[in-house]
């Protein structure tokens, strides 16, 4: 039997119910600040021109059975634009119309990618006219990056978060070989 690496790096107290982390202690205003400067290489980037027909560009985390990012596109005003998405080089990732916006899903991403880096092409269309681009570049560690300056329980969530991603790295980098003898 292995020892659960990750478990034990962050705490874990496992039991054949369930897995619950433990905080010995609260996050101080030094953690907070070691989030920032770790996730600043993920910060959310956009080539966004007044020429695109989008006003605002956000994007949300979704923690659920699988961790998404939703990526919200917002035409501006009296804008009849259609909007669609190449994914990291030409995979089409369909933009929804939800409403007067777009929303962009990228989904699937397992704990060791939450630094993977996308890069989404948006294209814009105006009824008889001609086609617009730019460039959106996300991970999901975008989001911590972004919420790390909420309040302070979005600030212990976010550090919570990428503490799990530290972990599963070091975790992944330093897992036992279970085929060897």
């Amino acid at each position: 039997m292995y020892k659960p690496v990750l478990a034990s790096h962050n705490g874990w107290e496992i039991n054949k119910h369930h897995a619950a982390m433990t905080q010995a202690n609260d996050y101080s205003d030094t953690d907070f600040t070691a989030t920032d400067t770790a996730t600043q290489k993920y910060a959310i980037t956009k080539t966004l021109t007044d020429s695109s027909g989008v006003d605002d560009v956000k994007f949300a985390l979704i923690l659920d059975s699988e961790t998404t990012i939703e990526i919200c596109l917002t035409p501006k005003d009296d804008y009849a634009v259609e909007i669609s998405a190449y994914l990291d080089g030409g995979n089409i990732n369909m933009a929804v119309k939800n409403g007067n916006n777009y929303t962009v899903s990228i989904g699937n991403i397992s704990a060791h990618e939450l630094g993977k880096t996308h890069t989404l092409e948006i294209t814009t269309k105006y009824p008889d006219a001609d086609s617009d681009s730019f460039t959106v570049t996300i991970s999901a560690l975008s989001y911590v990056q972004s919420a790390i300056h909420d309040d302070d329980d979005m600030k212990r969530a976010v550090t919570s978060l990428y503490r799990y991603y530290e972990s599963t790295m070091t975790y992944r980098n330093n897992r036992p070989n279970i085929y060897s003898n």
